[in-house]
């Protein structure tokens, strides 16, 4: 049984198992990134990028379960690591060290917690969702374009 239309299929027996029949939006009304730990400036840049914890995890040579335990304040972020993943999230290393100061560069840090907003996150997916799938029909039709031509030639070879 699918949960919510946001959430992934891989994700779906996990979001059962942890949070019952929890719809995506209730989940994360329930558990909001809090951006007075630098756990949860993580979080909330990461939602706002739109990577998952395992992914953000492997470009900085961490494992999704440190990443998830740093992201919920029970294991420290060493420094080294501090700059790559700042690079990832395209946030600026004072904010996520202090929460002070932008976020990102020109944007404030209140900006990126209204941008992980459940609304936010969804528009940005559908945003993203409408040019793949606009790219996607402008191959399909010089595809089609190719086709006709290809066609178009070999009758011509054979009526001429």
């Amino acid at each position: 049984m699918r949960i919510s239309s946001d959430t992934p299929d891989w994700l779906e027996k996990t979001e059962e198992a942890l949070f019952g029949y929890l719809n995506w939006k209730e989940k994360r009304r329930l558990y909001p990134a809090d951006l007075s730990t630098v756990g949860g400036r993580i979080r909330c840049a990461r939602e706002v990028v739109g990577i998952s914890q395992e992914s953000l995890a492997a470009r900085i040579g961490l494992t999704g379960l440190q990443m998830s335990a740093i992201e919920r304040g029970k294991a420290n972020l060493r420094a080294e690591k501090i700059p790559g993943l700042c690079m990832a999230l395209k946030i600026s290393q004072g904010w996520l060290i202090t929460g002070e100061g932008p976020g990102a560069p020109g944007v404030p840090g209140e900006v990126l917690r209204s941008m992980a907003s459940p609304e936010y996150i969804r528009w940005v997916r559908r945003k993203k969702e409408n040019a793949e799938r606009k790219e996607k029909n402008a191959r399909a039709a010089e595809r089609l374009r190719q086709v006709r031509y290809e066609v178009a030639k070999r009758n011509a070879e054979r009526g001429g």
